[in-house]
């Protein structure tokens, strides 16, 4: 994180970096449960537990139980941050945008095909995270995951004591739960929902992100959702990356898990330190490990389901 953080100094990024800390959030009594045993573990730091009342007057509502505040964590808009950053590549770096690649062929060297041109490559590293399964690769090892988010219309200033403090992110105690945190001066933003290996009706995903904000502030009944959007993201059956060499010349960094901007720059930067001093990091890959064999379908997509209502069932108000 200090290494990103120096990057978006030295180059002026605009992304709306802010150490505010993160909060995980309880709404249900198993919530509560899991911020407790989440407060025994994690050493260091530990958390401050915040009560209801506390809640309420960091994030403007009264929907949480409790939660469990660390101060070592950030919020930025992300899509800024990766613009800034592809704006601020070295000189030797050619950033080809709505170029897509579509094919991967191994012909002594590697051959990358688009559209409207070949490419050859005597090294080639796979960061697209779950669409590397598209190039071939790894579909024994990803999931690819589809989630979703809304931004509520600006809040009148008369509103503000209904929208927290300046600065604010919440988790929730459930991974399927709902995240929400407070965007720029005057907005909400909500995000759940997934769908697995393919995109939910538009209509539907906003209708489910609307109906999880005014659980959460229903005295903002009046406040529309502006933006509603979704994308993909990776999963792994252990929660662990895949990383490393895939052979000769070709590399991988994906499956983010849903973390992706601190560990990705971290296991990106290591990556290419590998590649360039052909070293491997043996404390890096022993701290986060390697994705485990995930089974194939029909059984996956048959596991998947049967494990998420499950999981949704357990998760109840935190969804």
């Amino acid at each position: 994180m200090d290494w990103l953080r120096s990057l978006i100094a030295a180059h002026g990024i605009g992304c709306d970096l802010v150490q505010c800390g993160w909060i995980k959030a309880a709404a249900t009594e198993r919530g509560e449960r899991v911020i407790a045993e989440l407060s025994r573990s994690r050493q260091p730091p530990r958390g401050e537990f915040l009560t209801a009342d506390q809640m309420q007057t960091l994030v403007g509502s009264t929907f949480y139980r409790g939660g469990l505040y660390f101060v070592d964590a950030y919020l930025l808009q992300p899509a800024a941050l990766i613009r800034g950053l592809g704006e601020t590549l070295p000189g030797n770096v050619r950033l080809y945008e709505r170029t897509a690649v579509t094919a991967i062929e191994d012909c002594g060297r590697w051959l990358l095909r688009t559209s409207d041109a070949s490419i050859t490559a005597d090294c080639v590293i796979l960061a697209n995270n779950a669409l590397v399964k598209a190039l071939g690769y790894l579909r024994d090892r990803l999931i690819t995951i589809y989630t979703y988010a809304a931004m509520t219309e600006p809040i009148s200033p008369g509103d503000d004591r209904d929208i927290g403090a300046a600065a604010w992110g919440v988790l929730p105690t459930h991974r399927l739960g709902t995240t929400s945190r407070r965007v720029g001066e005057n907005r909400l933003l909500v995000r759940s929902l997934y769908s697995y290996e393919r995109p939910m009706p538009a209509l539907r995903a906003h209708e489910m992100l609307d109906a999880r904000f005014r659980r959460r502030y229903p005295s903002l009944s009046d406040i529309k959702m502006e933006f509603v959007w979704g994308g993909t993201t990776a999963l792994t059956m252990n929660g662990s990356p895949v990383w490393g060499s895939l052979g000769r010349g070709l590399y991988v960094s994906a499956g983010c898990n849903g973390a992706g901007i601190a560990k990705g720059t971290a296991l990106g930067k290591k990556l290419a330190e590998a590649i360039a001093f052909q070293r491997r990091d043996a404390e890096l890959e022993a701290a986060f490990g390697q994705a485990s064999w995930i089974a194939p379908e029909p059984l996956r997509s048959l596991g998947f389901r049967i494990v998420s209502a499950w999981e949704q069932r357990r998760a109840g108000l935190e969804s």
